[in-house]
């Protein structure tokens, strides 16, 4: 069994709960710079890439830092687009923020409930559930959500999966 506690992982194929969502990056935020690559002292020739608050928020989920997450989204990041599937607290968080749980990865039709479940975080897959995440919902490969939790082994999610109701 996989939790919270110190085992994070994201899902990097997001932008900024997957929560969420295929938002695009917004430029108009931008939270700190990258130190330069060389050492002019033009931030432009010095290599200076500018993160937007998403960026910011993306990372700070993905190290499990809630105070961090909570600080950018109080800054006005925008949350559809990012989740932390090894952090209950993280995604507690983002869902108080307007987070999405049935958004799906446009590439690979995933939500965020298909990632916590493959991943094996049965805490985020009960918070999810709980603010109506659908377990019978399938990514583009026509997996659901207890599916990706028996193909990776992760039998507590799979057995919780299975005790809802319309889960075959």
């Amino acid at each position: 069994m996989r939790t919270h506690q110190g085992d994070f992982q994201t899902n990097t194929h997001l932008h900024p709960l997957s929560i969420a969502t295929g938002c695009e990056p917004r430029d108009k935020h931008t939270f700190h710079t990258e130190p330069p690559s060389d050492r002019s002292t033009d931030g432009v020739a010095a290599g200076f890439r500018t993160m937007t608050l998403e960026d910011e928020l993306t990372k700070a989920a993905a190290t499990g830092n809630t105070t961090t997450v909570e600080d950018l989204l109080q800054a006005g990041a925008q949350v559809n687009g990012v989740m932390m599937m090894g952090s209950s607290p993280v995604a507690q968080l983002l869902l108080q923020y307007g987070a999405d749980p049935a958004v799906r990865d446009r590439s690979t039709g995933s939500s965020p409930l298909h990632d916590a479940a493959r991943t094996g975080f049965v805490d985020t897959v009960r918070l999810l559930v709980k603010n109506q995440a659908d377990p019978q919902a399938r990514d583009n490969k026509h997996n659901r959500p207890v599916d990706l939790a028996r193909q990776h082994g992760h039998t507590e999610v799979e057995n919780y999966l299975q005790s809802l109701p319309d889960t075959e």
